[in-house]
C-alpha cells in the first residue's frame, strides 16, 4: 500500500522495524515524515533558518555538521527516523551516509534530479522547488505532524491500571460555537484513547450556543466543580494558557488549539498548534478529519460550519484560505435543517419585549443609531439589537446600552470601514470602566456606582457621544 504526499511524490509504507534516514527541508520533507506514522523522529540540521522552522514545528533538533563519524549516532542510538534538514551539504550527507547505513535505510528527498548522479539508494524521490513554499502543503504537513505528536502524547499518558486516559477539555469564558465544536471534534479524534469531561470557567449564555449544547448532547460542567487532578491530559482550545493565568487560573495544560495571535505569555506546553493566519479553531480542526480522511457525522461537519461561520461573522471578517477551503469540505456533509436549527435559535420569545422598548427608544444621527435599554433580565439582548440595528438601511454603526445586574454595558456594532468598534468601546469608560473588541464588533462596561454621571443622564450623555461621532465623520 502506497501513501500519496503529493503529485510528485510516493513514500512506501515501510514495516516498523525498518530504521530510517530521511533528507530534505522545507514541509515537502516534514510532510513524509507524518505520512510515515508519526514514528520516533529525530532531526538534524546545520542550517540556522531550517533549525528555527524544525523547532516551531515542535521537533527538538540537533546541530551536525554531517561528516561520516559525526552521523554514525544514527546507527549507535537507534533512531527510527532521521530527519536531515540541508540544501547546501547534500552530497556530503550522501556520501557520509554510503558509510554508515544500508541503502533500505535510507529515504532521500531532495529538490535537485542531479542529485541522482551521486546517490546509491534505491528510495530517492524529486521535488520542484516550488512544493516547498505551497501553502496547502504547509497546512497539510502541520495538521498530520500535530496529530501524529497527539496520538503518541496520549498514549503515553495512560496509567497502567487504565484502558483510556481520562482528558478534561476546558473552555475560557462562555463556549461560543467555535469553542465548543472545536472541542466536540478533538474529544471524538482520541475518543478510544481517551474519555472526555467538558468544563468551562463561565456559563453558556448566548441563545445559539445552548442551543448547539442541547443539540450536540453535551454536558459542560463549572471549573469549580473540577479536580485537575483526576486528569491526565488537560486541553484548551479556541483560547490560550495565558488566558487562564491571568484569571488567576493555574492549571497545567498539555494540548492548546487555538486561532488567535499567540500569548507572549503562554508556557510551554507539550502540544501546540497556534495558527493566527486561520478565521477560527474549527478550520484547524476540520482539517485534522480531512487531511486524515477521519469519519465526520452530520452533526460535527455542521458544528463546524457554525463555529467557522460565527467566528468569521458569516465569512465577512478575518477570512483565511483554509477557511474557505473547509467551508467546500464542510458544505457537502452538512444537516441543513440542523444548521437552520442552529442559526435561528438566537432571539426566545421573552426578547419581544425588548425589541418593542428599542423600537420605541432609538435615536438616529445620520448613518449612527443608538439606544438605551435600560434594565435588563438577561445580557446578550444588547448585542442581539445591536446586530439587528445593522440591517436597517443607511445605519453603518450602532450603539446599544443596557444595564444589567448594577452595571452599564454597552454593545457596539460596525459595518463601516471608517471607524473600529472595539476602539470606541476602549475609549469610552477610559479610566472608570473597560472595553475592546474588533473592528466590526466591540463591548464596554462599568459599574453603575463608578460612573461619573447619574444614571438617570445615560441616554443624553449618549446621545451627546452619537452627535460627536457623527460629527468626526
Amino acid at each position: 500500500m502506497n501513501l500519496i504526499i503529493d503529485k510528485n511524490i510516493t513514500i512506501p509504507k515501510y514495516p516498523k522495524s525498518v530504521s530510517m534516514v530521511v533528507i530534505g527541508n522545507g514541509p515537502a520533507f516534514l510532510q513524509a515524515i507524518v505520512m510515515l506514522e508519526g514514528r520516533d523522529v529525530v532531526a538534524v540540521t546545520n542550517n540556522d533558518a531550517d533549525f528555527l522552522t524544525l523547532e516551531r514545528f515542535g521537533v527538538k533538533p540537533l546541530k551536525n555538521d554531517f561528516n561520516s563519524h559525526s552521523l554514525s549516532f544514527i546507527r549507535d542510538n537507534g533512531y527510527k527516523i532521521v530527519l536531515i534538514s540541508s540544501t547546501s551539504n547534500s552530497k556530503q550527507i550522501i556520501r557520509a551516509l554510503h558509510t554508515t547505513l544500508l541503502a533500505n535505510q535510507v529515504l532521500l528527498i531532495v529538490r535537485y534530479p542531479s542529485m541522482r548522479k551521486i546517490s546509491k539508494h534505491s528510495y530517492t524521490y524529486y521535488l520542484d522547488t516550488a512544493d516547498q513554499f505551497n501553502i496547502n502543503l504547509w497546512h497539510r504537513s502541520t495538521a498530520l505532524y500535530r496529530l501524529a505528536l497527539m496520538n503518541e502524547y496520549i498514549k503515553a499518558r495512560i496509567l497502567e491500571n487504565q484502558k483510556k486516559v481520562k482528558m478534561l477539555i476546558l473552555f475560557f469564558g462562555p463556549p461560543d460555537p467555535d469553542a465548543i465544536a472545536s472541542s466536540i471534534a478533538l474529544s471524538k479524534l482520541y475518543s478510544k484513547l481517551a474519555v472526555t469531561t467538558f468544563a468551562s470557567t463561565a456559563k453558556v449564555k448566548r441563545f445559539e450556543n445552548r442551543a448547539l449544547v442541547s443539540y450536540l448532547k453535551i454536558i459542560i460542567k463549572d471549573i469549580a466543580d473540577i479536580d485537575i487532578n483526576d486528569y491526565q491530559v488537560i486541553a484548551c482550545l479556541d483560547s490560550q494558557p495565558a488566558f487562564f493565568a491571568k484569571s488567576g487560573y493555574d492549571i497545567p495544560f498539555d494540548i492548546c488549539i487555538d486561532h488567535h495571535p499567540e500569548s507572549p505569555d503562554n508556557p510551554l506546553i507539550p502540544i501546540s498548534d497556534i495558527r493566527k493566519n486561520h478565521g477560527s479553531c474549527s478550520t484547524i480542526l476540520a482539517q485534522y478529519y480531512f487531511y486524515t480522511k477521519k469519519y465526520l457525522s452530520k452533526n460535527l461537519a455542521t458544528a463546524f460550519l457554525f463555529g467557522i461561520r460565527s467566528d468569521t461573522a458569516n465569512f465577512t471578517r478575518a477570512v483565511s484560505e483554509p477557511d474557505v477551503n473547509m467551508l467546500t469540505f464542510l458544505h457537502k456533509k452538512v444537516d441543513s435543517d440542523l444548521l437552520k436549527k442552529f442559526e435561528f435559535s438566537k432571539v426566545p420569545k421573552r426578547a419581544l419585549k425588548y425589541m418593542k422598548r428599542a423600537y420605541t427608544r432609538y435615536y438616529f444621527e445620520g448613518s449612527f443609531l443608538r439606544c438605551h435599554l435600560g434594565n435588563v433580565r438577561y445580557l446578550d439582548i444588547g448585542s442581539i439589537i445591536a446586530e439587528h440595528f445593522l440591517k436597517i438601511q443607511g445605519v453603518y454603526f450602532t450603539v446599544v446600552s443596557c444595564i444589567y445586574r448594577a452595571k452599564l454595558i454597552v454593545f457596539f456594532r460596525s459595518v463601516s470601514n471608517n471607524y473600529h468598534a472595539g476602539k470606541h468601546a476602549e475609549a469610552l469608560f477610559a479610566g472608570y470602566g473597560v472595553g475592546g473588541g474588533h473592528r466590526d464588533m466591540g463591548r464596554a462596561e462599568c459599574n453603575i456606582s463608578d460612573l461619573p454621571y447619574p444614571v438617570k443622564d445615560i441616554e443624553d450623555k449618549f446621545q451627546v457621544f452619537i452627535k460627536e461621532f457623527s460629527k468626526k465623520k
